[in-house]
Formats: structure tokens, sequence, C-alpha cells
């Protein structure tokens, strides 16, 4: 029986990893310019394919946390931004500083 319904406290955390990376996924994806289907690039595809993949994976995966879920998705969509405000590349260090090298000022 428990192979048909699971562990119940555990289905409860699956479904709360869920609402918050779906609430996480829709607010990246809001933040970001794009607004109608037919502004949809290839890249805006892959993207979104990407957002469901980890949506869809990462709440019933009993070693991957929300915060791993968030990190990878602002990750992807910071990626995938448009003008990702200002931000030329940045640096996940060795020793778990991120660096982030601005562009030079246009003029």
């Amino acid at each position: 029986m428990r192979a048909l319904i699971g562990h119940p406290p555990e289905l409860v955390w699956v479904g709360l990893k869920t609402v918050l990376l779906y609430l996480t996924a829709v607010a990246g994806f809001r933040i970001s310019r794009r607004r109608t289907v037919g502004e949809v690039s290839p890249y805006d595809f892959v993207a979104a394919v990407a957002v469901g993949a980890i949506v869809g994976r990462l709440p019933s995966a009993p070693d991957a946390s929300y915060l791993a879920g968030m990190v990878t998705l602002l990750a992807l969509l910071l990626v995938h931004a448009p003008d990702p405000g200002g931000i030329d590349f940045a640096v996940l260090e060795q020793q778990g500083r991120l660096s982030i090298v601005a562009r030079a000022p246009a003029g």
C-alpha cells in the first residue's frame, strides 16, 4: 500500500516545495519583459522547458531542498534575462563567494 500512497508527511513537503518553486518561477517570468506568446523566441522556449523540468523534478527529489531549486531557477532566469541589470557575467568561486562583473557604462 505504501507504494501507492507514499509517506503522508513527506507528501506535505512535496506539495509545499511544488507551490514555492511554482511561485518563484512565476515571479521570475513576471519580472522579465516578454509578455505575449508572439514575442517568444527559441531561447524563451528553451528557458520555459528548463524551468518546467526544474519545477517538475525538484519537489519529488528527496535529496533536493527548495533553496537548491530556487537558486537553480534564479540562475537560469538571470542568464536568460534580456538585460540582467548591467551584469556582464557572474562567477561562483571555490570559497562559495559569488563574484559579479558589471558592464562598463556606455558612452
